[in-house]
């Protein structure tokens, strides 16, 4: 017989039973895994309704977050003036401490006219089961960070 023969007469007869590389055909695996298939469905089931139920039992966590990007100042003669009297915006009940655009708006973020709206607005009163709104600003603080990015100068 010639090569193509044999390989046609194997593909016709199945006397190969199906061999792939590492020398175990597909019959025998089917014939092995046949008579422990429903064991092997019922498992796979209830590992599937096992990690369903653990999914639901962990507390859902939300984290986002947001880019603010500070406008461009352009500097002006006015502007440049009260840029440097610097400390002395300190003195006049200006903030001193903030250094740059960003740490205004982190400022702005962490007040408590901010957190009073987000308070009002997402219910955290009740969420908090908080009975002073004082109560809930700290569970608000305890929750949320406010921080400068990298990049900020």
């Amino acid at each position: 017989m010639s090569t193509s023969n044999t390989s046609a007469h194997i593909i016709a007869t199945g006397s190969q039973d199906d061999m792939d590389q590492d020398g175990i055909s597909v019959s025998e695996f089917v014939a092995i895994i046949r008579p422990h298939f429903r064991k092997i469905a019922a498992l796979a089931l209830a590992g599937g309704a096992i990690a369903y139920g653990i999914s639901h039992l962990i507390a859902p966590t939300f984290t986002a977050r947001a880019v603010i990007v500070s406008p461009q100042q352009q500097q002006n003669a006015a502007a440049a003036a009260l840029a440097s009297l610097g400390n002395l915006a300190g003195l006049a009940g200006g903030s001193s401490a903030l250094k740059s655009p960003a740490d205004q708006y982190v400022s702005i973020m962490q007040s408590v006219t901010v957190g009073n709206r987000i308070i009002d607005r997402f219910k955290l009163m009740d969420l908090y089961a908080a009975k002073f709104r004082v109560d809930a600003l700290n569970g608000l603080s305890d929750n949320v960070r406010i921080s400068t990015g990298k990049k900020t100068t």
